[in-house]
């Protein structure tokens, strides 16, 4: 009798084991499934969170770089102004402003500089194009400019200019003004044909790393830019201005 008691609880703790076992597997495997699924969300919030948490790349330059351009900018101006001034000066020209355009920078950005002695600083500033430079040798590079005092070269002319008088052109606002050419670079300027006048399909602001369209060799600025410059230059009270061309 004992020795059939006890035989039963022995298949009853193994009948309980079995048990355990059995409801053991399942769970183990649920642990597995949602520790795999954790660690899967977990990963995707902090490739979130990293996403997220990363400085804004700005598409427009920071002030730094901005003050730092214009700094630039102003002292390359500047390189000029002894010289300018004392040709105004001697061959009584305005010598409060003169209008400086640098062809060494690239025809996207600002080369076209009104420049006020008085307050040694950049007063305007604006797009302007160059010549194609095309007629009397190929011109593979049309983005830096090429320089030539001859006629129907459609070349710019570096040198010294003298703003002469306003009259009524075949371009956009119907408005141009002579150039005079004052050295022996530009001397040619009146006969070629070479003046200050505004064309539409200037841009307003700098386009760079894109090039604007060409000239024939004169220095076209926007519509808005000549209205400003023709305002600019009708206030001088009829004093000469001159228009220095550089590289």
């Amino acid at each position: 009798m004992i020795r059939s008691l006890l035989m039963l609880c022995f298949l009853f703790v193994l009948l309980l084991q079995s048990c355990s076992v059995k409801e053991a597997t399942p769970i183990v495997q649920e642990s597995k499934d949602i520790h795999s699924e954790y660690n899967v969300i977990s990963q995707d919030s902090l490739l979130l969170e990293t996403t997220e948490s990363l400085p804004e790349i700005h598409s427009e330059p920071t002030k730094e770089h901005v003050s730092d351009s214009i700094n630039h900018e102003l002292k390359r101006v500047q390189q000029f102004e002894k010289e300018a001034l004392a040709f105004c000066q001697k061959n009584n020209f305005n010598t409060d402003y003169y209008i400086l355009v640098d062809m060494k920078i690239a025809s996207g950005k600002n080369r076209f500089y009104v420049y006020d002695f008085q307050e040694k600083n950049i007063l305007y500033k604006t797009l302007t194009t160059h010549g194609s430079c095309d007629v009397m040798e190929p011109n593979t590079n049309y983005a830096e400019a090429k320089f030539s005092n001859t006629a129907d070269s459609h070349c710019s002319a570096k040198g010294k200019y003298k703003i002469a008088e306003r009259g009524s052109s075949i371009w956009s606002l119907g408005i141009k003004y002579v150039l005079d050419g004052l050295e022996s670079t530009n001397k040619n300027a009146r006969s070629r044909a070479i003046v200050l006048h505004s064309w539409e399909i200037i841009p307003e602001k700098e386009v760079y790393p894109q090039e604007i369209a060409l000239s024939w060799g004169c220095p076209a600025i926007s519509n808005d830019s000549f209205r400003y410059i023709d305002a600019f230059i009708q206030k001088q009270k009829n004093q000469s201005i001159l228009l220095w061309i550089v590289d």
